[in-house]
């Protein structure tokens, strides 16, 4: 059985101009999160570190042995 505090580690949040380039990896990397959460229960926060152009968003997960990614709710916003 997996614990909770194996989820939602390494995760790398990636803004790019095509759906081919998000899924080549080929977007710009604006956000890393190490995990795990303190508080399973509370949300966690990621932002870009910086205005990026862009029209995809891809939230990826470096997957080790026995790690989950889990996402609830998403919101995203832009100007």
């Amino acid at each position: 059985m997996l614990k909770g505090i194996d989820r939602n580690q390494n995760l790398t949040m990636m803004v790019c101009k095509t759906a081919d380039e998000c899924a080549l990896n080929d977007g710009e990397v604006c956000a890393f999160y190490p995990g795990p959460p303190v508080n399973l229960t509370l949300p966690v926060d990621m932002q870009c570190e910086r205005t990026l152009a862009g029209r995809y968003l891809r939230v990826r997960q470096q997957i080790t042995a026995g790690s989950w990614l889990s996402l609830i709710e998403c919101v995203i916003y832009s100007h």
